[in-house]
């Protein structure tokens, strides 16, 4: 250090120490190397953290201060000094994240003091999250629903439709839905299935899109400005497939359930809106979109917009957040800027496909900056149900139940369709030791015959019949795999078996499925797994949370590879349907249990081996990326859920909704 500095340095070093501003914890535990030295942590920071970009606490981003505030960055002033003694008074940002704060409301009696439980399997969203919503209606929201809203729909594949229709008739208050559609199709068709559909939607308005450029972005800044102008709220959400790559499947599905996934979801959004001070709400990063937020290439277009917008505006070095994928909430006044651009549908570059370097791409990223323009809060918000966990239901999940109320649901009688009419069909389960309890079904398709296997005398429903298994393990799980993989010793009089893991509940029975099964013509109809996409993976996750032997699962593997198994498609063996009859069926079962008895008993590691050597054909049973775990037709239970009767009873109100 020059000797004249060190007065500066002395300085500093004090201001900042008073402060109290400078979080020694924070500091020691976020930069292990900084706790391993004998520095003083205030003196790392202001001889080497700086310039390291380290944070001096949680709450003040180092770097962003600086790129926000490119005179102190000139000056070469410590930030957090700046800050201190300068910047504090005149308003001056420490982070994206934080704009103006929010001004308190009145708290909604659904948000709870304590933060929720979070229920996530694997896809876990990341960003700056400020918000959670409930999934789950716990005390119902008010609302005077006098704000005109706007919903505007990109509608470029139309064989969505009936999905959103489903979301949006979670809203629980009054809106017009705007619709933009491929030029090509009928506007009638479409409206009349909207308007026979929707609940709480009064108008609705469909034009045509003239030009296929700028995708779901110009369809509402440039067909529907003037419209949308004339609204108070404003929700934008389109068709969206990403489909150049595998990993994406599942992000419209996650951007929906995070915008309007429930009623409770739509409520609460709704009630957040009434802070005047809130102006956009965005749902956090999916987890398979890495790293962002980036500025990508379009930085300068970015910055050319923002120059017509505000000449004495620069964007900042880092890229601020944004809603990722272009489903967002907002007041329209946010917007208004972009409006007054009266960009055309020419402004927008031809499509050709690209991910990244378009006029597109940049307003999805600058409506993240807008709010800060007028010095606006924003809301990054999550749900504590993930998208992929919405009918699993376990102790974590806080749910609008009376366990108390013991009255008993009553099961449905269904007459399967004519085509399984002359089927021998079973359905069956297993129970084995202490480790599950029975489900009574909600329906019984009539024709089919139902079991479940058993090493105890169990109570079942009259519609069951108990099959005592004469294959007993010491470990329990091994007996039920027995019982799983054996439908050809125990009911080789039959056309087709339905496996059901115990712990599942098929909410509208199994006929639509066999039907769907015996039109496919394949030996067996399975559920991919929606979260691993091999069973590589699968082992991994095994030998982590120790669910068998390390060095067996090991050798398993290196097996598998030697043999040149494809180790892709992971299966979820949770429900399976059979064509008994079909020579390759009993290769399937008889193969996959010969791995069970010479390697790991958790059965997914073996399916996929199973499935090669045995030839089998198979097609999937739900959309690829869905499973029990979410699909309406399903519920899932952990093991140890203690109630479910009265989740079932719940849940029967709400399929009312929907049959």
């Amino acid at each position: 250090m020059h000797p004249l500095d060190y007065f500066k340095y002395k300085k500093v070093y004090r201001t900042i120490k008073k402060s109290g501003l400078f979080d020694y914890k924070y500091y020691l535990f976020t930069y292990p190397d900084v706790r391993k030295s004998d520095i003083d942590a205030i003196k790392h920071y202001i001889l080497y953290g700086v310039t390291e970009g380290r944070n001096p606490n949680a709450s003040f981003d180092t770097k962003t201060y600086l790129n926000l505030n490119q005179d102190i960055k000139k000056s070469n002033l410590n930030p957090l000094f700046h800050y201190i003694v300068y910047g504090k008074k005149e308003g001056r940002q420490t982070k994206y994240t934080i704009r103006k704060p929010i001004k308190e409301v009145k708290k909604s009696p659904l948000i709870q003091e304590k933060e929720p439980n979070l229920l996530r399997f694997g896809c876990v969203e990341y960003g700056p999250i400020n918000k959670t919503f409930r999934y789950d209606t716990i005390e119902k929201i008010e609302l005077k629903d006098t704000t005109k809203v706007c919903l505007h729909l990109h509608l470029y594949y139309v064989d969505q439709l009936s999905e959103f229709i489903e979301y949006f008739n979670n809203i629980t208050f009054s809106y017009d839905l705007l619709v933009s559609l491929n030029t090509e199709e009928d506007k009638d068709i479409y409206k009349d299935k909207l308007q026979h559909n929707l609940k709480k939607c009064e108008k609705i308005f469909i034009k045509n899109i003239p030009i296929n450029r700028g995708r779901d972005v110009s369809s509402w800044l440039v067909l529907w400005a003037k419209e949308i102008a004339k609204y108070e709220l404003f929700y934008h959400a389109h068709t969206k497939k990403s489909s150049y790559s595998s990993k994406y499947k599942n992000w419209r599905r996650f951007l929906l359930h995070n915008t309007l996934g429930s009623s409770n979801i739509t409520s609460s959004i709704y009630k957040e809106f009434t802070n005047p001070n809130l102006t956009l709400l965005y749902p956090a990063y999916f987890c398979e979109i890495k790293n962002q937020p980036q500025y990508g290439g379009n930085k300068a277009i970015m910055q050319k917009i923002l120059s017509q917008i505000d000449a004495q505006q620069t964007l900042p070095q880092e890229c601020m957040d944004y809603p990722a994928g272009s489903f967002f909430w907002c007041r329209t006044s946010l917007l208004k800027p972009l409006f007054d651009l009266n960009l055309k549908y020419e402004d927008f570059d031809e499509e050709d496909g690209s991910l990244d370097g378009t006029l597109a791409h940049a307003i999805e990223r600058l409506i993240g900056y807008l709010p800060v323009l007028e010095n606006k809060a924003t809301i990054c918000s999550r749900v504590d149900v993930a998208f992929d966990l919405i009918n699993y239901y376990s102790d974590k999940r806080e749910l609008p139940i009376k366990q108390q109320n013991t009255q008993e649901y009553e099961t449905e009688y269904k007459t399967p369709d004519k085509v399984l009419k002359g089927k021998k069909v079973a359905i069956y389960t297993a129970i084995t030791g202490e480790f599950e309890n029975f489900i009574k079904p909600t329906v019984i398709d009539e024709g089919f015959d139902y079991y479940c296997i058993s090493d105890n005398q169990i109570s079942l429903p009259k519609e069951y019949k108990l099959i005592k298994t004469k294959y007993i393990d010491s470990n329990p799980r091994k007996t039920a795999r027995f019982a799983k993989l054996h439908p050809h010793f125990y009911f080789r009089e039959y056309d087709y078996v339905i496996w059901v893991d115990a712990n599942i509940l098929a909410l509208n029975g199994f006929s639509e499925y066999l039907k769907k099964h015996i039109e496919n013509g394949t030996t067996l109809s399975l559920i991919k797994h929606p979260n691993r996409e091999s069973y590589i993976q699968e082992a991994k996750e095994c030998i982590r949370i120790k669910a068998d032997n390390a060095e067996i699962i090991e050798e398993q593997l290196s097996t598998y590879e030697a043999e040149d198994i494809d180790a892709n498609n992971l299966i979820e063996t949770n429900v399976i349907i059979s064509s008994l009859k079909d020579k390759k069926s009993k290769t399937f079962y008889a193969t996959w249990w010969s791995q069970i008895e010479k390697y790991s008993i958790r059965d997914q590691l073996s399916v996929n081996y199973a499935l090669q050597k045995s030839k089998a054909s198979y097609t999937l049973l739900l959309e690829d990326g869905k499973s029990v775990r979410d699909d309406k037709n399903f519920m899932l239970f952990a093991h140890n859920f203690t109630a479910r009767d009265a989740v079932i009873r719940l849940k029967l109100e709400e399929k009312k909704e929907w049959i």
